[in-house]
């Protein structure tokens, strides 16, 4: 990066953010004409050699909801992929369309007969309040590879950047207990599940991907240093356009964790960075969501913008009668859902977090949190982002809690990095 550019950005940084922001929506909009240029059929083929799989595996531990794979999700995006609507690459990469069968109560229901030889009658959907971004390395990897091929491709990509990650905390000099935080997460998230659904391990993906770069970038130039809200506004942008709203939180509040352990100064600047960063991030999300709407309302006019409100009015509400017997819940019944998922596990993690605590207290006092206020407060903030996610989208979570539970990943890296905030880093 020359010095002129570094000098430009540093002086104007929001109209940087926004020369990015546009940047971002016109390359994601092109990337997915691309893949609308894959022919479907090829594509098809390849999805009907193993089609069963994505909806053979139930809960595959009975009485576990974190071991329910998103089948349901994982058939909105195949049946995007291998959809061919007759349109233009250019419409379809706004309009994602996919089949839809009159009377299945599921969407999984119409995946399967769509790829099941019948003769039934197929409409279609127009899925363009997301960016639906996952179609860019889906739809050619389908072309060129059967759906199990891709399904393991999927597998090994989550192992491989766990690897990387684990390698250059070493490689940097931190001790391996600074990469734990991680990895309780990566538990609580269930690596069998997530493994087995294509939508599960986006979200996952993108947070190690973020980890990477920041732990790449330690021993070099150290860009993240001078550019925080750079690397948090890129991380949102990113979540944005591939995710379909499963636990997005996840790629702000671990890289944040972990980005402080690196450059924090223990000093007032810290806080006000840390506030800036997650604006950053939601911004970056947040814009690069509207920039699809935007095109999409370009295209098909004010239909989009009742569909985005009235979807928007839904989830952020507390009525559960779309699903639920009940009219409405309380934020306590959308709390008490999500954590009971994974009830046993949260309570070993709060209670190993007390044991450290009271340890480390009992060995050097009080006194080693005085050094790190400003990383026990980035800590505890960042536990706090699960329960306010909650609330602000307290029929998504409660709907969909079998999945939306993995938010609290955020939390338990956040305590289990308060328990090493200002211990030795590196190796002994």
């Amino acid at each position: 990066m020359s010095e002129r550019l570094i000098g430009f950005v540093k002086k104007h940084n929001y109209i940087s953010l926004l020369i990015l922001l546009v940047a971002s929506v016109i390359l994601g909009y092109l990337l997915l004409v691309i893949s609308y240029l894959f022919p479907a059929d090829r594509i098809r083929e390849n999805i009907i050699k193993d089609y069963i799989s994505v909806v053979s595996v139930g809960e595959w531990m009975p009485g576990h909801d974190d071991t329910v794979p998103d089948y349901y999700t994982d058939s909105i995006m195949l049946l995007e992929a291998e959809y061919d609507s007759g349109d233009p690459a250019f419409i379809s990469a706004v309009k994602s369309p996919r089949a839809l069968l009159p009377g299945a109560d599921y969407v999984y229901e119409t995946y399967l007969r769509y790829n099941e030889v019948n003769e039934l009658v197929f409409y279609e959907y127009d899925y363009y309040r997301y960016w639906h971004g996952y179609l860019i390395f889906l739809k050619p990897l389908l072309f060129f590879f059967s759906l199990g091929t891709v399904k393991y491709l999927t597998v090994l990509l989550q192992f491989t950047l766990l690897f990387v990650f684990l390698f250059l905390v070493i490689r940097n000099g931190y001790s391996f207990r600074y990469a734990v935080p991680m990895i309780a997460a990566y538990m609580y998230l269930n690596p069998i599940t997530i493994g087995l659904s294509f939508q599960f391990s986006t979200v996952y993906s993108i947070t190690l991907f973020a980890l990477i770069v920041l732990f790449a970038d330690r021993q070099k130039r150290k860009i993240f240093e001078v550019f925080p809200i750079f690397y948090f506004f890129v991380t949102g942008v990113v979540t944005s356009y591939f995710d379909l709203l499963t636990y997005p939180v996840l790629t702000f509040g671990i890289p944040a964790v972990y980005y402080y352990l690196l450059y924090a100064k223990n000093d007032k600047k810290d806080y006000l960075s840390y506030v800036l960063s997650f604006i950053s991030w939601a911004s970056g999300f947040g814009g690069m969501w509207l920039g699809k709407w935007l095109i999409s309302l370009a295209v098909f006019g004010r239909e989009v913008i009742t569909d985005v409100s009235n979807s928007i009015s839904v989830r952020s509400g507390f009525d559960a009668s779309e699903t639920f017997s009940g009219n409405y819940v309380s934020y306590f019944d959308v709390l008490h859902k999500n954590i009971s998922v994974q009830v046993v596990y949260g309570i070993l993690i709060v209670a190993l977090f007390v044991c450290i605590i009271m340890f480390r207290i009992y060995k050097k006092g009080f006194e080693s949190f005085k050094n790190v206020r400003t990383e026990l407060f980035i800590c505890l903030a960042t536990a706090l982002i699960p329960f306010v996610w909650y609330f602000l989208l307290p029929n998504h979570s409660w709907i969909h809690y079998w999945f939306t539970y993995r938010t609290l990943a955020v939390s338990v890296c956040s305590f289990i990095m308060i328990s090493l905030a200002g211990t030795d880093r590196v190796r002994s």
